[in-house]
């Protein structure tokens, strides 16, 4: 790095052995996730020490230089961890395209001077950068924690994976959040799950009518919370650093991947909607085509091109839902937890579809890793018990 030397101490120097198989346990999938909590907390305490609060998280390299899946995905799991400790973190996408937009390879790879010039420049204290080194059985891992500033080395964590395990975390759906995290991890809500989450409403218990035709059918879903506003750019921002117009700070963000979703809602203590949840959220339990009724109406939603684009959340009041939910039609679509590995569904049309594609039985998919303009998220929660 330009000739700057790292010190390297064992008080920060963790050797972590994680044993998995290509079908992990519950016991072992707790494990691992215990270990990349290990990690991020080791790493956190150095940057509070230094007062480090905003990061970026390169994908990892191989010896080769070269960024594989599975270093990306491990850069991705610990950026979910380190949100939830209550550090800022760069969007990853974002930070590779403004590398990619100089022609530069690595951040934390940068002398200096340069370090902490486009530290400035992207709002940054410390960068978090990890090597990998793939054998026929096994993923070794390192990461560090760089002081943007000094350039100098403030926290280190080391993992040794089995190859198989590592594979499993790759292909198989995410853990759920409630599987991840601890009851005193999931601030910022209370613990005494019958009060109301700030920001969201409960879906109460029972059965409501679900898709229309031949596929129309009564299910029953136990209680759940859901927020009242599609997660707004300004919003995002307050944990992900991305670069946007002031004037969308109200607006749904858009441009972001099933992923990206996924690690907001955690990082909050919630979870992405299943299909179900978002569509009884959506039509209450009448089968109704609409949030609003069963007829079309142009001035209860943000659809068909007429707005240009996005408008600030909630501003259709009578387009609300029979829970009092806001923009569950148009405005953006909104991503679900159904679906696979390679494919997640997503719900509500946005403000260029039409008026039959906005209706609360339409769906659609496309992979996880793929973002949209018009396509957005919400969270939700277990309800009570």
């Amino acid at each position: 790095m330009g000739g700057t030397s790292f010190l390297w101490t064992s008080q920060v120097a963790i050797t972590l052995t994680v044993a998995l198989t290509c079908a992990p346990s519950v016991a072992e999938t707790a494990d691992f996730d215990e270990q990349l909590k290990q990690i991020a907390r080791d790493l956190a305490k150095g940057a509070d020490q230094q007062r480090i609060h905003r990061i970026a998280v390169e994908p990892f390299t191989d010896v080769g230089g070269s960024v594989t899946p599975a270093g990306r995905f491990l850069a991705e799991e610990l950026s979910v961890e380190l949100l939830t400790k209550g550090m800022q973190v760069i969007d990853q996408n974002q930070l590779v395209a403004h590398l990619q937009k100089r022609n530069l390879a690595r951040f934390s790879t940068l002398p200096r001077a340069d370090l902490e010039a486009m530290g400035k420049e992207l709002g940054l204290d410390g960068v978090v950068a990890g090597s990998i080194v793939e054998s026929a059985t096994e993923v070794r891992v390192t990461t560090k924690l760089i002081a943007v500033r000094t350039a100098m080395l403030v926290a280190a964590a080391k993992a040794t994976l089995p190859r198989a395990g590592l594979l499993a975390g790759l292909l198989q759906p995410p853990v759920e959040p409630a599987q991840r995290a601890s009851k005193s991890e999931e601030a910022p809500f209370q613990t005494d799950e019958t009060q109301q989450p700030e920001g969201m409403v409960l879906i109460p218990a029972g059965p409501f009518i679900y898709g229309e035709g031949e596929q129309q059918r009564t299910i029953t879903l136990p209680a759940f919370w859901m927020d009242l506003y599609e997660v707004t750019t300004g919003r995002y921002a307050e944990l992900r650093l991305i670069q946007y117009d002031q004037v969308k700070t109200h607006h749904p963000v858009t441009n972001v991947t099933w992923h990206q979703a996924r690690q907001f809602c955690l990082a909050k203590g919630k979870r992405l909607p299943t299909d179900l949840e978002w569509e009884k959220a959506a039509r209450g339990t009448d089968g109704r085509f609409y949030p609003w009724g069963n007829t079309y109406a142009p001035g209860s939603v943000n659809a068909e091109n007429r707005l240009g684009g996005s408008t600030w959340v909630g501003r259709f009041e009578e387009g609300r839902s029979p829970y009092g939910l806001y923009d569950m039609a148009g405005n953006v679509m909104e991503w679900t937890d159904s679906g696979d590995e390679q494919s997640k569904v997503f719900r509500g049309g946005s403000w260029a579809s039409s008026s039959q594609d906005v209706r609360v039985t339409s769906r659609s998919s496309t992979t996880p890793a793929f973002p949209l303009i018009d396509l957005g998220f919400r969270c939700a929660k277990d309800g009570p018990k």
